[in-house]
């Protein structure tokens, strides 16, 4: 009887059936691959409906577009590593912008130190053309080094170092083309030091005047000497300036800074004659202050400082400051009389010798 239930019959195979090499082929073959594949097969056969094609479609590359774009997953350990090498980046970076700001400090601080070197040396001129030759060596000597030599430069350091000083201290900015005529600091240096000793003599003066002893003696010639120290340092720094003439914004300092020296030189003089018998003491002293104002007043002019009537008032008025407080001082009831009189002479001394150094130099 016929076997009629449409189920196979017999015993179940027992072994695999072996793929053909398309199958394994197939199956090497990447997803990607496949589902072209698969597309090309859906695109040739006409009778598929589209529906089912794009249902086809949909099952092998994905339901939307955001499916197709890459998933990149970095591993822990990878992410640990990258801020690693970015925070040692940043610490590099740091160090370098450090050393390049200390490189700069340093040179700026090398560069201010040279400059004041320069400000201090004795024998540094502020004369325009000794500066202009003097950079010219200069940046002739660093380009002895370069492959490209450097522009050539139109001021130094040390000129702009004084223009704005000046300018702080809200002096003209005019005085800059004019340098060598406005400012010395040599010289500057030589008032400030010349000062100090004029001070220290006009105490040992003072006390030499208190004891009015024998040991007096001692202190009015330490005040002599150191008096007379700082007309020299006065004189000889003086005489380094660009052809001997006091630059202008230190003329006024230059003055005042020989009101003591002069009046020194005057007091000696007047001293000196008073002592003689045929001169006496009246004729001592117009005579002892022209002498001793021709010797200040000569001493100014030799450095372009004109004298003028403003000089000898000035110097009236130191005279009768000290002679007043000696003459009071005494005791004696004429003494009002005397510091009138030794006034009226030491003003026409004075004015006497003031005219004749203003002729002279006219």
């Amino acid at each position: 009887m016929a076997h009629k239930s449409g189920f196979l019959s017999g015993p179940e195979p027992t072994e695999e059936e072996e793929k053909t090499e398309a199958q394994l082929n197939d199956e090497r073959r990447p997803a990607s691959m496949r589902a072209s594949s698969t597309m090309f097969e859906l695109a040739e056969d006409d009778e598929t409906p589209a529906i089912e094609q794009r249902a086809a479609k949909q099952d092998i590359i994905g339901d939307s577009g955001a499916s197709r774009k890459p998933i990149l997953e970095a591993s822990s350990d990878f992410e640990a590593e990258m801020k690693e090498r970015q925070r040692l980046e940043n610490i590099e970076r740091e160090k370098r912008r450090k050393a390049e700001e200390e490189a700069e400090k340093k040179a700026a601080a090398e560069r201010e130190a040279e400059i004041q070197k320069k400000l201090e040396e004795t024998s540094h001129s502020l004369d325009p053309e000794e500066i202009k030759e003097k950079l010219k060596q200069e940046n002739f000597d660093k380009n002895q080094e370069k492959l490209y030599p450097d522009a050539k430069p139109v001021a130094d350091g040390v000129e702009d170092k004084i223009w704005h000083e000046r300018t702080d201290k809200g002096d003209q900015i005019a005085g800059r083309a004019k340098l060598g005529d406005v400012y010395d600091t040599n010289l500057q240096n030589a008032i400030i030091t010349a000062v100090m000793f004029e001070v220290i003599g006009t105490l040992f003066a003072i006390i030499g005047y208190l004891f009015n002893n024998t040991l007096s003696v001692i202190f009015y010639l330490i005040a002599v000497a150191t008096i007379g120290f700082a007309a020299f340092w006065l004189f000889k720094n003086a005489n380094k300036s660009k052809h001997k003439n006091v630059p202008s914004e230190q003329k006024k300092q230059f003055t005042y800074t020989t009101l003591i020296p002069g009046m020194m030189v005057r007091i000696l003089f007047i001293a000196l004659i008073s002592r003689v018998p045929i001169t006496g003491t009246l004729v001592g002293v117009v005579a002892g202050t022209a002498i001793g104002a021709s010797i200040h007043y000569s001493f100014l002019n030799r450095y372009n400082i004109w004298v003028s009537l403003k000089d000898t008032a000035i110097n009236t008025l130191v005279f009768f400051v000290a002679f007043a407080a000696i003459e009071f001082s005494s005791g004696d009831k004429m003494a009002i009389v005397m510091v009138v009189i030794a006034l009226v002479e030491f003003f026409l001394g004075d004015r006497f010798a003031m005219l004749m150094a203003y002729r002279t130099n006219k």
